[in-house]
């Protein structure tokens, strides 16, 4: 159960044909490997407030589905700022923290960048439409809670 103070933190074990983490990478010898390592100005954190449920099922898969029972939008929304996302989060009172997403900055490009709740996210959003959930799981650099 989720619990205030308590930090989870979820760094994801795929490694794609094209990305691999920083620590595997080294494992394997960078010279060998291929492949390039995301540098920070490459990657984009975004902010989503979620439920306890959510919050449980995101690190239990290491990923973001629609609710299993059906209740919920298939579409994910993502702040692009952390205070932001908290203020939106205290709007409601079901959300009870919210996870930091760490992708690759060009996976943006495939997203639904519309600001919705635009008084809230002046920094922007980003949508993550359920045909593009297994791109974006598959993406994910990190996953930790960040408030």
């Amino acid at each position: 159960m989720l619990e205030r103070g308590r930090i989870y933190n979820y760094t994801t074990q795929h490694i794609s044909h094209q990305y691999l983490d920083a620590l595997t990478l080294a494992a394997k010898g960078a010279a060998q490997a291929g492949t390039r390592v995301l540098r920070a100005s490459e990657s984009v954190n975004l902010f989503r407030a979620v439920s306890p449920d959510e919050f449980e099922d995101i690190f239990r898969i290491g990923g973001f589905r629609p609710r299993p029972d059906g209740r919920s939008l298939e579409a994910k929304e993502f702040g692009l700022n952390l205070e932001e996302t908290i203020k939106f989060a205290d709007t409601y009172s079901d959300l009870a923290a919210v996870v930091k997403v760490t992708v690759p900055r060009e996976l943006l490009n495939s997203l639904d960048t519309t600001i919705v709740d635009s008084a809230i996210f002046r920094s922007g959003t980003v949508i993550v439409q359920f045909k593009k959930l297994g791109v974006f799981n598959r993406s994910i650099i990190k996953i930790e809670q960040a408030f």
